[in-house]
């Protein structure tokens, strides 16, 4: 009898396993995957010329042998995907992470965090870096921020610029999805920089609506919000528990809403990274007016796995995702209700 009931809690070990593995719980969606190079972590959504909108993309292979790493754009009218080369910076060494685009005056602005290799060692030296944009490449401006000099740029993943040019990044931790306290951080033009705040577990989004920081953790499993004085940094007593969101990763705005990328099941997201096993995709849209969040797209893993950011853009989510080499355009009459 023992026996019988051991192989029988066994079989459902197993099932359980299976299920966890194989199973993503979603449905279909009508979408549209658009060819780009590997690892589309991050969008910005460019609309300097109103009439050829485009999709900034940061790509980087993150697997394998042949590691690379570029700035693509998408045109949205053409459906052309094509390769911005960086004018006055060593293309060889660029893996670009989280980027912002930042409209100033007639001018805009690439802000791009980039993950580079000092030399033949395994040391990776974290940067903030600023390019000018035209239409067929980006011209190379300064280092806003780089590790090897700021001891406050422990591992930095996104990035938001508000219009004060404060560059506010989020910095997790380089031990993975581990329970360690991290921080957001401000660099302001002057180059001094500060931690804005600290003890979140895997700040990984950020943006900045006037004094109101928020900020997605992918370990912390939590949208927060915190006031921001005239230099930049939380004031004490204001940290504030918005929505719950699985796996938080980047924020983009659309409208009065924020759209934010997550992984509902961190262990898979942890699995398709080290062996490709599918990794569910959902995005959560948080409206700053009314305090209401809902899951807009997802949990699926059927069409886009480890989604990383979600833009809206004239009628259509846009998905990007970490390690694979296409992203997804679903109908906005498709999604969740």
């Amino acid at each position: 009898m023992i026996k019988k009931i051991i192989k029988f809690l066994l079989v459902l070990l197993l099932l359980f396993v299976l299920f966890f593995l194989f199973y993503d719980g979603g449905k279909d969606y009508n979408d549209i995957k658009i060819a780009t190079g590997h690892g589309p972590e991050d969008l910005s959504l460019d609309l300097s010329q109103p009439d050829n909108p485009r999709i900034l993309i940061s790509c980087s292979k993150r697997k394998g042998e042949d590691h690379y790493g570029k700035i693509q754009a998408y045109d949205v009218k053409s459906n052309e995907v094509y390769d911005l080369p960086l004018k006055g910076y060593d293309e060889s060494k660029f893996r670009p992470h989280g980027i912002f685009l930042q409209d100033h005056d007639t001018l805009q602005y690439l802000y791009v965090i980039s993950h580079e290799k000092t030399g033949e060692s395994e040391k990776v030296e974290d940067k903030i870096l600023k390019f000018k944009t035209s239409h067929r490449s980006l011209e190379f401006i300064n280092t806003v921020g780089s590790s090897s000099t700021n001891p406050l740029m422990a591992r930095t993943n996104d990035l938001y610029v508000s219009t004060n040019d404060f560059v506010y990044s989020t910095n997790p931790t380089d031990v993975g999805f581990s329970e360690v306290p991290a921080n957001v951080v401000v660099i302001r033009p002057n180059g001094s920089s500060d931690i804005v705040v600290g003890g979140l577990l895997y700040p990984n989004g950020i943006y900045v609506d006037g004094n109101d920081l928020y900020v997605a953790t992918a370990q912390g499993d939590t949208l927060y919000k915190f006031k921001l004085d005239q230099n930049g940094i939380a004031i004490e007593g204001t940290k504030e528990k918005v929505a719950s969101i699985t796996g938080g990763d980047n924020i983009t705005r659309n409208g009065d809403e924020l759209i934010i990328a997550h992984h509902p099941n961190i262990y898979k997201f942890v699995l398709h990274s080290m062996v490709g096993l599918k990794s569910p995709s959902a995005v959560t849209s948080y409206n700053i007016k009314t305090g209401k969040s809902k899951v807009i797209y997802g949990p699926s893993a059927k069409d886009i796995s480890a989604s990383s950011t979600g833009l809206i853009h004239d009628g259509y989510l846009y998905i990007a995702q970490v390690f694979e080499n296409y992203i997804v355009k679903v109908p906005l009459t498709d999604l969740n209700d």
